[in-house]
């Protein structure tokens, strides 16, 4: 059997509730197998037209379905409770993100995994802390650990391969003082945890040692990308209760 991480999360309606029946529903023998389960946190929206705060957790499971009819079993749930894609990136009563598949790498128009976002997002991030600390990233080669207290740095440094977004470094020190945008050039030799914001084809996911933030696919322009990145990043989800 496969151990695999899935982060799940909500915004409309009673997010406990629906994270109870996804777990119900997602987890029948003998296919399935509920391992751990984090705390619920509660985590600000990213996006604008995300709508108010989520709650978000993480949970492992050790499952015998391959990474697609996985994938097709969690968009089953999602539906089944009542989530719709009409709006990418709006409100919505139950989200389930394949994070991590064992340490299988796989990159198909349909699937990624690991997730490229699982790295740096906080509202993945600090729950998964919580249960799989020692978790190594299969591309990273880090533990969720040492991701995380990266992630904690200040000044946390990002080198911006956009020289559009790096004219306007300005406008983001002063909405995210704890950041400092560097272009590429200058952050080559810098210290601290500088991460390459890029908005062609993904394929490398270090650069000079540093992770790479694919930021392709995510909705806005190359500004609002940054905006949503260094709003995931900068995030300090506050743990509820138990689940």
């Amino acid at each position: 059997m496969s151990v695999c991480w899935i982060g799940i999360g909500a915004n409309l309606g009673d997010s406990r509730a629906s994270f109870d029946a996804a777990l119900q529903e997602l987890c029948r023998p003998p296919e399935v197998q509920l391992l751990a389960r984090s705390g619920l946190y509660r985590t600000a929206p990213i996006g604008q037209q995300v709508g108010g705060n989520f709650s978000n957790a993480v949970f492992s499971i050790a499952t015998t379905l391959s990474p697609f009819e996985l994938l097709d079993r969690l968009q089953d749930v999602e539906a089944a409770l009542g989530r719709t894609r009409d709006l990418r990136w709006g409100p919505r009563p139950i989200d389930l993100d394949l994070l991590f598949f064992g340490d299988q790498v796989i990159k198909t128009p349909r699937l990624t995994v690991p997730h490229p976002a699982a790295w740096y997002r906080r509202f993945v991030v600090d729950p998964l802390v919580e249960v799989a600390s020692a978790f190594r990233h299969p591309l990273l080669g880090k533990s969720i650990g040492e991701l995380h207290a990266e992630l904690a740095n200040r000044p946390l440094v990002v080198a911006c391969f956009d020289q559009g977004v790096v004219s306007r470094s300005g406008e983001l020190r002063d909405r995210f003082p704890g950041v400092r945008l560097l272009s590429a050039t200058a952050a080559t030799e810098a210290s601290g945890f500088p991460m390459k914001l890029q908005d062609d084809d993904w394929s490398d996911p270090v650069w000079n040692g540093r992770p790479v933030a694919d930021l392709t696919g995510c909705p806005g322009d190359a500004f609002q990308r940054v905006v949503d990145f260094l709003a995931a990043v900068l995030d300090t989800p506050r743990r509820i209760s138990d689940w």
